[in-house]
């Protein structure tokens, strides 16, 4: 108790500056999971999934071969089953709802680069990263670029909801989608260091950007223990909100 009123007193706890919303819908697996809001986008809302992790594939060279092999399960109807050995999800999609997801085979960082991901330091942990391992002399070189190229080259003026699980880079991404002032409705991050670190210091690292997205009027509607967010757009949180009251 003494612990979580400190986190509080010194605005580190999961829960701090949450202004919840109540028509949340959780999606995906277990572990990998999030709760998106109602009501929020149309079916023709443009997302981004940026490092979909296990529940789709692994962020290594090998991801687009893994990536088909999804494709072709979905098509023949084989089942799509996440986290066997612990618990099971199954995801239910059609080919054509699979058939508008689209594969680019690149990062997301601060500017355009081909840096070093390494193999991870624990043995049940799946993700490389180019910021939470550094010792393994295992690695992988994988292109970059800043969120905004990647907008241009795909021609989105703006994006219905970006998830980053990208393993410690999520910081820079973050300032550059305040820096550019990119139109990004919502926001799911999941602050890795929270798996990957013997310190604390870095819940201050996560308060900072928090701060920066509230400052830059970005509502955190939803989080948990995990250091998993929902960001929501001022603009947009109002909307939402309102729909509550009317129910």
């Amino acid at each position: 108790m003494a612990t979580q009123f400190i986190k509080r007193m010194l605005g580190i706890h999961h829960q701090s500056h949450v202004k919840p919303l109540k028509n949340l819908s959780y999606f995906g697996s277990l572990r990998h999971g999030y709760l998106v809001t109602d009501n929020f986008s149309e079916s023709d809302s443009i997302y981004y999934g940026v490092s979909a992790g296990e529940d789709i594939f692994d962020p290594s060279s090998s991801g687009i071969n893994d990536f088909h092999q999804v494709k072709d399960d979905v098509n023949y109807g084989v089942p799509l089953t996440l986290d066997k050995p612990l618990a099971p999800y199954e995801y239910n999609i059609s080919s054509k709802q699979f058939s508008e997801i689209k594969f680019i085979a690149v990062g997301l960082w601060d500017q355009k680069k081909i840096p070093r991901f390494y193999d991870p330091e624990k043995e049940n942990y799946c993700s490389h990263s180019a910021f939470l391992f550094t010792a393994p002399k295992k690695f992988i070189d994988t292109p970059v670029n800043p969120l905004n190229e990647l907008m241009k080259q795909l021609d989105h003026a703006h994006i219905y909801l970006l998830k980053i699980d990208i393993e410690g880079t999520e910081y820079k991404v973050i300032d550059t989608i305040i820096e550019d002032k990119l139109n990004v409705k919502a926001i799911l991050v999941k602050f890795d260091e929270f798996y990957n670190t013997k310190y604390k210091s870095f819940l201050f690292r996560i308060k900072k950007s928090c701060a920066k997205l509230r400052k830059a009027g970005y509502v955190l509607a939803h989080s948990t223990l995990a250091m998993k967010h929902l960001f929501i757009r001022t603009d947009i949180y109002d909307q939402l909100k309102k729909l509550e009251v009317n129910a």
